[in-house]
């Protein structure tokens, strides 16, 4: 069930640009290209239409989908008794992709009187409490020691929830970055010859504007154009 603000596209994808980060290359709180509500030009994230992070459950009670991406600190026990317990941090779009499915399995288990593996949400970036988590790290008990046989030991740090970043390889200034544009291009270019050019469907952008906006004179009656589902070639199902 959603419990977050509403997302307004405009003010998403305005916030993107003022970071300096394309809407082509790097993830985005809107949904995927090659959805049904995908915008043209826009990669979105592919977690969006399972996102989690609407609820206040799963982002300690901050919901912040449509804010992200951000990074989330995690808690892992696995469920073969093993003492491999850890807290790390993942980008929220990677934990619904790969962590939320074996979260929600384990608290199925679990339910069912099982035994299972146990993932929790222990932090959120931003947050203004939970905005830590423990790390382990191996390293000599004296720092100054540099005998072979120095005296190892683990050490336990609290460290603060990192910002989220794009891939250095996504930023829009990059090789890869371009060669990722060209190849939307003639991606684009081949779906034109082949299909013809699709009916556009205008979406209005929600009326309300923030402080920061109305400082910077963006407008709101802008709409966002929408990709519709290319139709079959012919003789093709």
């Amino acid at each position: 069930m959603a419990e977050g603000p509403e997302i307004n596209p405009h003010e998403v994808l305005e916030s993107m640009r003022r970071r300096g980060l394309d809407p082509a290359t790097v993830t985005s709180c809107l949904p995927a290209a090659g959805s049904k509500a995908a915008i043209r030009g826009v990669k979105g994230c592919v977690s969006f239409e399972y996102c989690i992070f609407n609820q206040r459950r799963y982002s300690m009670g901050r919901p912040f989908k449509g804010e992200g991406p951000k990074n989330i600190a995690y808690y892992l026990k696995p469920e073969d008794g093993t003492p491999h317990q850890k807290e790390a941090v993942i980008a929220c779009e990677r934990f619904c992709h790969t962590l939320k499915p074996r979260m929600q399995t384990g608290e199925r288990d679990r339910a069912e009187g099982k035994p299972g593996e146990i993932i929790e949400i222990i932090g959120v970036e931003g947050h203004p409490e939970h905005h830590s988590y423990q790390f382990k790290t191996w390293c000599k008990k004296d720092e100054n020691d540099k005998r072979p046989d120095a005296e190892w030991h683990f050490k336990i740090e609290e460290r603060e929830i990192p910002a989220w970043v794009p891939r250095q390889d996504l930023r829009p200034d990059s090789y890869e970055s371009q060669l990722e544009r060209r190849s939307k291009a003639r991606e684009q270019a081949r779906d034109l010859e082949q299909y013809g050019e699709p009916e556009p469907v205008a979406v209005s952008v929600a009326p309300t504007t923030s402080k920061e906006q109305r400082r910077e004179g963006v407008a709101k009656d802008e709409p966002w154009v929408l990709a519709e589902p290319a139709e079959p070639a012919k003789g093709k199902k």
